[in-house]
């Protein structure tokens, strides 16, 4: 700009400058070159512009009304920022054109907010994924053994983002989209109503909070009459809703809590002495009793999940619990309803005899003897059915369907994710057979257990373990099962690290007579730089001569840039390697003993 001695020629050498960026970033792009500073000349542009502005009020050139719209976005994103108290400003460019190509086509002038890692919940399963907040919607992606899930909706379709009450050993926010009452959208497979999410960070709970006051008007926090109502009938007193819910305790959001209070108990007496004929109680004192289906308690009660609108004559006439569907996992759920039996306390139609309708179970009997009046059964519901109708409903509606895989990391190379062979381990002579029950088993955390004996080394606390799911969701596009498991393990000591960290992994375990595969993927939170990359390790078991041998593949997908890239790599492969070796030697140690 020497030699300018006006704002005019200022302004003309300033736009030249600019023009000449646009010219190389054009360029570059058209060239596909990947070295090329394209952010930073994107930035001396703007900056540029800004001052050009400021020296004559507008903006010319090949490029003036580009930039033009740039300096209006920039100063659109700076006045939302402050409207959301957020005095960082929005998320970087880099976050945002990785936005954009996630969930393509971007919305005109829209701007990323923020992103994080969280988990959001269809049906049995939960994944880990990230949720991107921005001026004109809400989205969420997750990829799991190389199934990716996602659903995008705009803030004007959402009703309500609402705190919930924690569930037993979860460490996180817990929290409910809910979507207005005549839209729905599609996610892993199904349209849903609602999501629930789990958040783990406290920063980004409060970037939701303001984004949900922003634009739905009310908050994380905020209560409405209907909110109140659900809070009080799960036993949480509004006030107590409006604390963070990592202190607000609700065992009956427990899924085996849950089905122990769904057991409908159907009861009997005998219609007099001689005739010996069973029918439903009809004692003046059997009070509740008189409806046939009731729960056990402190007392019997009618039961709870009895339709409210049904008849004494239609709740008495059935023969098997009279209730079509349950509310459970977020949704009313159509179920069947099948007999517990168990031999050592009921005879083989389940039933249990006694003198009166006792509480105590040790004054029932599981035989009829002389003198019995009264008899009682225990009915427990069956989703079953559910999961097969969702399957076909997906299959006559047009979903994309492909046969399961049997493992990720073998079977398929996606080009993200560098998978390598780390090692090999003769474990000896393993029975075989044992080795894929202990991996199948339900309750891995059972002293004795193999897997119990693995996380114990890990010294796991806050554990959440799912239940395996098979044929929905995720499940349906692998074969074998999946199950999540959230826990704090020990680390290490190292620099930066804290002595312990909250991991949320996934685990696929697939099983032939002659192959075991056990997969997992997992995210550590609390470790420097834990949430931009996840790892993956897949074993395989297979008998040679005789011996079982152990092949460990591991692969980092990276979900966000990371300078400490190649430190990272070499420390997951070593610890990866260690643990493998350390596991050989556990399972000897387990099948010797």
């Amino acid at each position: 700009m020497f030699g300018c001695q006006n704002r005019q020629c200022q302004a003309r050498t300033l736009r030249n400058a600019r023009d000449e960026c646009l010219r190389i970033k054009r360029e570059a792009e058209t060239a596909n070159d990947q070295t090329a500073p394209v952010n930073a000349l994107r930035t001396v542009e703007q900056q540029l512009a800004v001052i050009e502005m400021w020296l004559t009020g507008e903006l010319r050139g090949s490029g003036g009304t580009k930039a033009s719209c740039e300096l209006h976005d920039e100063d659109a994103a700076d006045k939302l920022a402050l409207a959301l108290g957020m005095e960082e400003g929005l998320a970087s460019t880099e976050r945002h054109d990785k936005f954009s190509e996630i969930f393509f086509p971007p919305l005109e002038r829209e701007r990323l907010i923020k992103d994080f890692t969280c988990e959001a919940k269809s049906l049995n399963f939960k994944h880990l994924g990230r949720i991107y907040l921005s001026s004109e919607r809400i989205c969420f992606t997750a990829t799991v053994m190389g199934v990716t899930v996602s659903f995008r909706v705009l803030w004007k379709d959402c009703d309500t983002i609402r705190l919930r009450p924690a569930v037993e050993g979860s460490k996180g926010h817990l929290l409910r989209l809910r979507f207005k009452a005549d839209h729905t959208t599609e996610f892993d497979g199904d349209f849903v109503e609602s999501v629930d999410m789990e958040v783990f960070d406290q920063l980004a709970l409060g970037a939701l909070h303001s984004c949900a006051d922003h634009f739905l008007g009310s908050g994380l926090f905020d209560l409405q009459a209907s909110g109140s109502d659900l809070l009080i009938e799960q036993g949480v007193s509004p006030r107590l809703s409006m604390r963070a819910p990592s202190f607000v305790g609700d065992s009956r959001q427990n899924v085996a809590d849950f089905l122990r209070r769904s057991i409908v108990w159907e009861v009997e007496r005998k219609g007099g002495l001689i005739s010996g004929a069973w029918s439903t109680p009809w004692l003046p004192h059997d009070t509740s009793c008189k409806n046939k289906w009731v729960s056990i308690e402190e007392a019997y009660h009618t039961h709870h999940l009895l339709p409210p609108d049904l008849s004494i004559t239609a709740c008495t006439a059935a023969s098997t619990p009279p209730i079509p569907t349950v509310d459970f996992l977020g949704r009313a759920r159509k179920c069947t309803w099948q007999v517990m039996l168990d031999s050592n306390d009921s005879d083989s139609e389940g039933w249990q005899y006694a003198y009166e309708f006792f509480k105590d179970p040790k004054k029932w009997h599981s035989a009829a003897f002389p003198g019995v009046s009264v008899r009682r059964r225990r009915w427990k519901p069956s989703f079953q059915k559910e999961k097969e109708y969702a399957h076909n409903q997906k299959l006559s509606t047009g979903f994309k369907t492909q046969e399961p895989r049997s493992s990720v990391m073998i079977d398929v190379n996606d080009g993200k994710r560098h998978d390598t062979e780390l090692l090999k381990v003769d474990l000896g002579a393993v029975p075989f057979t044992k080795l894929a029950e202990c991996f199948e088993a339900n309750a891995w955390f059972e002293e004795g257990c193999l897997m119990y004996k693995k996380f114990t080394d890990l010294k796991a606390q806050e554990v959440d373990l799912g239940d395996w799911v098979e044929n929905e969701g995720i499940a349906q596009k692998l074969k074998g099962k999946v199950r999540t498991l959230s826990m704090r393990v020990a680390l290490p000591p190292a620099p930066l690290c804290p002595p312990t960290t909250r991991m949320k992994v996934t685990y696929h375990v697939y099983a032939t007579e002659s192959r075991i595969i056990l997969e997992t993927t997992s995210m550590s939170l609390d470790v420097p730089y834990g949430e931009t990359f996840t790892i993956a390790i897949c074993d395989v078991f297979t008998v040679v001569h005789g011996h079982v041998q152990l092949v460990r593949h591991c692969g980092i997908e990276w979900l966000q840039s990371n300078w400490m890239k190649g430190v990272l790599e070499t420390m997951v492969r070593g610890q990866a390697r260690t643990d493998a070796e350390l596991f050989a030697k556990l399972a000897k140690e387990h099948f010797v003993t």
